[in-house]
């Protein structure tokens, strides 16, 4: 049996679907600028949506991981794989920092960042090296010294 499928592009990403619709999602840092691209229909322009720098998931969840102690660019797996034992005893904490938006977009608080000013992106011994995405602020929200 033979079938066709049809690849479009899309914001550089090949979209490939069997389907004649598809919604698509991309999370990220914030490459093009754009964090967060997104499409109901690929070939009508009036449905792509875009959340742009400095307004960023990716940096969130870097700025996270470094919090946290995972120093190095990538450790952001780490997390993610404890994540499923922890509790969302921080939950409103988060939400104070990513702030839900109309139609599906979001916004993250930039008090709580460094990205939008400037870090440090540097190559140290065969790895990247991120200077400190997160500021004081975050520290006070939540509370380095109440952390089990």
């Amino acid at each position: 049996m033979q079938s066709s499928i049809t690849a479009r592009i899309w914001n550089r990403h090949s979209q490939v679907s069997p389907f004649e619709d598809a919604a698509v999602a991309s999370v990220d840092g914030f490459g093009d600028f754009a964090s967060a691209p997104g499409a109901l229909d690929l070939e009508a322009d009036h449905n792509h949506d875009r959340v742009f720098f400095p307004h960023s998931l990716g940096i969130f969840y870097e700025a996270l991981t470094q919090f946290l102690g995972f120093p190095h660019y990538g450790d952001e797996y780490k997390v993610m794989g404890l994540a499923p034992y922890g509790r969302p005893t921080y939950l409103d904490r988060m939400r104070r920092i990513v702030r839900l938006a109309p139609a599906g977009k979001f916004t993250i608080d930039l008090r709580f960042f460094n990205h939008q000013k400037g870090i440090s992106y540097q190559w140290d011994d065969d790895a990247p090296a991120v200077g400190s995405l997160f500021t004081s602020e975050l520290d006070e929200l939540l509370d380095r010294d109440e952390r089990p």
